[in-house]
């Protein structure tokens, strides 16, 4: 072929193509030559291993892995190897501590409300409690992938105890939110129908645009 039609075949220039023969001619091979430079400190199998054991365990340090697996290389390097391989460190997603029951109901509601309209959801109150602590939990990190963040391996669950703390009750719905409730003590059955009855409802018929909600 000539060295044109071999540009054009390639999508290069024909420059490209002369330098590329050229360099086959005087070297008789094609491959990359010897660069200068630290030699590599890690083998393949030992970068399997640094890879496997971050995915066994993403919120495993660099250190510990670098420890656990009695590479002879820094953290620095391990961190390297795994953003070689597209894993990269993150602050985890924090999720409360849910068992299996949870999980499926939870699952269960959203797929049975899938294809619900704006009138229906017009017509729910969604409310929770939530625990406010004086001292905000120090983030760990996780090595993952990229959109990969929701995956149970790299959630952290909160169950924080034993720190001064306030708890809250509030709701809201498409219209607004409603009243937030400073609660004392335990929130039982007992005080939730008192808070729904003396603070939700009367609220909710204020706010409403539309006929009285059906709780």
């Amino acid at each position: 072929m000539q060295r044109r039609d071999i540009a054009d075949d390639v999508g290069v220039s024909q420059r490209t193509v002369e330098r590329w023969i050229s360099w086959w001619q005087e070297e008789g091979s094609l491959a990359n030559k010897p660069r200068r430079g630290r030699p590599r400190v890690t083998a393949p199998q030992q970068d399997a291993q640094v890879i496997a054991a971050s995915r066994n365990n993403s919120k495993k340090t660099a250190v510990s892995i670098t420890h656990d697996l009695q590479i002879q290389c820094s953290a620095e390097t391990t961190r390297r190897r795994l953003r070689e391989n597209s894993i990269n460190c993150h602050v985890p997603a924090c999720k409360e501590v849910l068992n299996d029951n949870h999980r499926e109901t939870r699952h269960g509601f959203a797929l049975q409300n899938l294809g619900e309209d704006v009138n229906f959801w017009n017509h729910v109150i969604f409310s929770d409690e939530s625990y406010f602590t004086s001292v905000e939990v120090k983030a760990r990190h996780c090595w993952r992938q990229k959109d990969t963040r929701y995956d149970a391996e790299n959630i952290k669950e909160r169950a924080v105890s034993g720190r001064i703390g306030r708890n809250y009750w509030g709701w809201m719905w498409a219209y607004g939110p409603g009243e937030l409730v400073s609660l004392e003590g335990r929130f039982t059955a007992r005080e939730y129908i008192r808070v729904l009855e003396d603070i939700m409802l009367p609220t909710v018929s204020t706010q409403s645009p539309i006929p009285p909600v059906k709780l």
